[in-house]
């Protein structure tokens, strides 16, 4: 995929219409409208801007693919969650086994 089409995917992900991103970013709307529609790259100052807005790497609006740290920190982050969840669900049976009539 392109920088374009990258762009336009993230901000549909995070449903942030382009006239916002592009008050939010102080980037000119018909400045994003090139990235988005004609494929134009921005300068790196501006690249890494976006990024950063859009919580995701360079590399991966350039190329559409994470990297491999990325992978590895989402990896770990969702495995963290799934394990939070698990503790929480435990920690909620043994709250239902308590009496209810039992006082501090």
């Amino acid at each position: 995929m392109s920088f374009g089409k990258n762009l336009k995917n993230e901000l549909l992900y995070n449903d942030i219409s382009y006239k916002e991103f592009s008050a939010l970013t102080k980037i000119p709307y018909s400045t994003l409208l090139n990235y988005i529609n004609l494929d134009i790259l921005p300068n790196v100052e501006t690249g890494v801007l976006i990024a950063k807005k859009l919580n995701v790497s360079v590399e991966f609006l350039v190329t559409g693919i994470e990297s491999s740290v990325e992978q590895t920190v989402s990896s770990k982050m969702i495995t963290m969650k799934n394990s939070l969840l698990q503790i929480s669900n435990h920690v909620t049976e043994i709250i239902s086994l308590i009496p209810k009539n039992i006082k501090p």
